[in-house]
């Protein structure tokens, strides 16, 4: 099937996120007319399927045809780019349900389609970075951890145990250029932290290995300020395989 120019565009567009060292002019990336058309399809989509149930449908069934998973990785762009970026680490027990822009209370709406009746061992739950940068107005510290709190339960109460991701540095978000979003991350990660050891998670810390000395994502770890590069997911690797092993699990 033909790719129309939007895709094309978009296609090309992750491929500068994930090329390390590629200079990205964002200003002229969000004005395209491709960009626009995409962000005018996000919005006719959230609409129709709000939180875009239907994007994994036909997957679901599929994996559901198969041995259960060893780990379902729910998340956003950042989990989503990640079989883009390192293929080879889903070639084997572990499956991708990240969707770009999300935010929590969209994962939560997802966890029972995408994570709970693919029955998989475990869950790595990595969200935020939309919550703060308001992609559906504004969250409060309270809302987001109450979703966060609501997935926890629902992976409990089916016996699947729960990786909480931190969030990933960032100084500066794109599409909220007037906001300051590095205060935010340090406390939701603390959070995060606390909670996992509260409800006997494992909190998988990203920060340090991506964080560059002002709080930000390393320029050689990601060349937008928000999403890893190659790179980033290289060195993001060895701890998500730290957490599987924790709990006696491995990505194959």
């Amino acid at each position: 099937m033909t790719k129309s120019r939007t895709e094309n565009m978009m296609a090309e567009y992750l491929e500068q996120i994930l090329e390390p060292g590629v200079k990205m002019d964002l200003e002229a990336i969000f004005a395209s007319p491709e960009v626009q058309e995409a962000r005018r399809e996000g919005e006719e989509r959230l609409r129709l399927d709000w939180a875009n149930l239907g994007r994994y449908a036909v997957a679901n069934e599929e994996v559901r045809r198969g041995p259960a998973p060893t780990a379902v990785l729910l998340g956003d762009s950042i989990t989503e780019n990640w079989s883009a970026a390192d293929p080879g680490l889903f070639a084997g027990g572990l499956v991708n349900r990240g969707i770009g822009g999300q935010i929590a209370a969209q994962l939560l709406v997802r966890f029972s389609p995408d994570v709970v009746r693919l029955q998989p061992r475990a869950v790595h739950v990595m969200v935020g970075t939309n919550d703060i940068g308001g992609n559906l107005g504004p969250v409060s510290d309270e809302t987001f951890q109450g979703h966060v709190t609501s997935m926890l339960d629902i992976a409990d109460a089916n016996g699947i145990r729960v990786i909480l991701g931190s969030i990933i540095p960032a100084s500066n978000l794109g599409w909220s250029p007037d906001l300051d979003p590095a205060p935010i991350i340090a406390r939701w990660n603390a959070w995060l932290r606390e909670f996992a050891a509260e409800r006997g998670a494992v909190y998988a810390d990203y920060f340090p290995a991506l964080a560059d000395a002002g709080a930000g994502l390393d320029e050689r770890l990601g060349n937008d300020g928000v999403h890893p590069n190659r790179a980033g997911y290289e060195v993001m690797r060895p701890v998500l395989e730290a957490a599987l092993r924790s709990l006696g699990l491995d990505a194959d």
